[in-house]
């Protein structure tokens, strides 16, 4: 057997497949909290966790020299990320087919990425990784919309709150630079008299603000068919008018724009995960030149003079 294709060290192997595993169950852990309620500490532990274990997948293309090896490793992480976020509920089609995109995703990215390795004479890193994480990215992006497809109810058609609640919380900090202290935790009688005074001239009395406030919410009210609660949430009143303005519409015409509305949020989730490829690729890179210092690997070369990893 030439020595691409020879597994020497279980133990290094089995190391990394130990660590993968374990950052696959805590991004799982950390996108379930995300699911139930979105903060910001929340949303950047589980990005923290996903990048650390796409750094350590990209890494096993170079370490694990048997696909079939790392094909079942790559299982038994997605499995651990599955288990994760399915800790405590029933088990949904739209769960089941969000992880088989996900794991077969990750399958074919490995596969690409180490065809690409196996063919070429010298070890481009920088071109198998970005393979890797095309893929793996997009099936990331794949599972999330699919997942979160599963609250939707097609045959009485409502926006998921908890979808609603996941995706309007990122556009918080946009809204902000509009409105001074805004929050979608804040109530909607607090955010309208902010918006409100931001717009009226400094000499203003408290009173005229608070008229010019109700009035405003009743307007909004009026023109969107809901009754706005000065104590309701921003993130409750915006999500009571978006489903008014659904249900306005013929089923027919609904179903269609919740289709329209998953193909956007896909499309957006996937032009977002650019943002944090060059960032894997660079830590993965940092990783892959501290094994070769620790010994934990060493570049060698075939009869052919192909650099290959040797891991000893």
């Amino acid at each position: 057997m030439i020595e691409t294709e020879i597994d020497r060290s279980w133990i290094k192997i089995a190391g990394v497949g130990i660590i993968s595993t374990v950052f696959a169950v805590l991004f799982g852990y950390y996108f379930n909290l995300l699911v139930a309620d979105l903060t910001a500490s929340r949303l950047l532990t589980a990005l923290i966790f996903l990048v650390c274990w796409l750094v350590l997948i990209i890494s096993q293309i170079f370490i694990i020299k048997s696909y079939k090896l790392e094909a079942l490793m790559l299982l038994i992480q997605t499995l651990g990320f599955w288990t994760a976020i399915s800790f405590g509920k029933s088990i949904s089609e739209f769960s089941f087919f969000a992880i088989l995109f996900l794991l077969a995703s990750l399958l074919i990215g490995s596969f690409i990425g180490r065809e690409f390795l196996a063919n070429g004479l010298k070890i481009k890193f920088g071109a198998v990784s970005s393979l890797m994480l095309r893929w793996a990215m997009t099936g990331v992006a794949l599972f999330v919309v699919v997942y979160f497809t599963g609250f939707v109810d097609f045959a009485q058609p409502v926006i998921p709150k908890n979808f609603f609640s996941f995706v309007l919380n990122g556009s918080a900090p946009i809204a902000a630079k509009f409105i001074p202290g805004f929050s979608f935790s804040s109530t909607v009688g607090d955010a309208v008299k902010s918006f409100v005074s931001s717009k009226v001239s400094a000499g203003t009395s408290a009173t005229e603000i608070d008229k010019l406030t109700t009035q405003l919410l009743a307007d909004t009210g009026k023109k969107f068919g809901v009754t706005l609660d000065p104590q309701m949430t921003v993130i409750d009143a915006t999500y009571e008018i978006a489903n008014a303005k659904l249900d306005s519409l013929p089923v027919s015409l609904k179903q269609i724009t919740l289709v329209l509305i998953i193909i956007v949020a896909f499309a957006s989730l996937k032009s977002l995960t650019f943002l944090i490829n060059w960032l894997i690729i660079l830590i993965s890179a940092v990783v892959y030149q501290i094994l070769l210092a620790s010994n934990f690997m060493h570049i060698g070369a075939e009869n052919r003079s192909k650099e290959i990893i040797i891991v000893d």
